[in-house]
């Protein structure tokens, strides 16, 4: 004869009993989902924002997990995640959008340190935009291809790969977009 054990533990319903701590990206959970259909889904309609988010032109299951879970992407050797969750190198400098109010920081892709030379990047940037300043450069002129041009030059000096600068940026531009901060607002090391 069999017996039946002990009756399972409750889990809880909404707000009822003990449950697990989540990570502090949850909150954002839901808007990923909502806006997955607006970024084509699986092969639905025309695809741009994809390719800005996974650098290839289509979804595959890894990629919507990785994109609703913020769970961190190997780009080559790189680890790419949200800059909250383990600090790192920002693609798209913080220092030109720190006066946007819908630019969030900790939100926003870094690159794992470790893996590239973090002050060869910063020494290019800085030569860059004091170049692009001096040479009379303003907000006006500074836009995102200018920046991801500095960006690109920069990551370059700093060990990536051009693939691998390519796939950042996309990840990045895609999570600048998702924030409504994808426009430089400010000019890093202008005035």
């Amino acid at each position: 004869m069999i017996q039946a054990g002990p009756p399972p533990e409750e889990l809880g319903g909404f707000g009822e009993g003990s449950q697990p701590a989540l990570p502090s990206h949850t909150g954002r959970i839901l808007d990923r989902l909502l806006n997955f259909g607006r970024l084509g889904g699986f092969g639905e309609g025309p695809q741009p924002e994809v390719l800005r988010h996974t650098g290839r032109a289509s979804w595959d299951a890894i990629d919507l997990a990785r994109y609703i879970f913020d769970i961190d992407q190997q780009v080559g050797r790189h680890l790419v995640g949200p800059y909250g969750d383990g600090g790192g190198h920002h693609p798209h400098q913080q220092a030109a959008r720190r006066n946007n109010a819908n630019y969030d920081a900790r939100a926003a892709t870094a690159v794992r340190f470790g893996t590239f030379d973090h002050g060869a990047i910063n020494r290019v940037q800085g030569q860059l935009h004091r170049q692009f300043v001096a040479g009379g450069g303003t907000i006006s002129t500074y836009n995102l291809m200018v920046e991801e041009d500095f960006q690109r030059q920069a990551m370059k000096a700093g060990g990536f790969t051009d693939a691998e600068i390519e796939q950042i940026l996309a990840i990045s531009r895609n999570e600048l977009l998702r924030q409504g901060a994808l426009d430089p607002t400010r000019v890093p090391w202008g005035p």
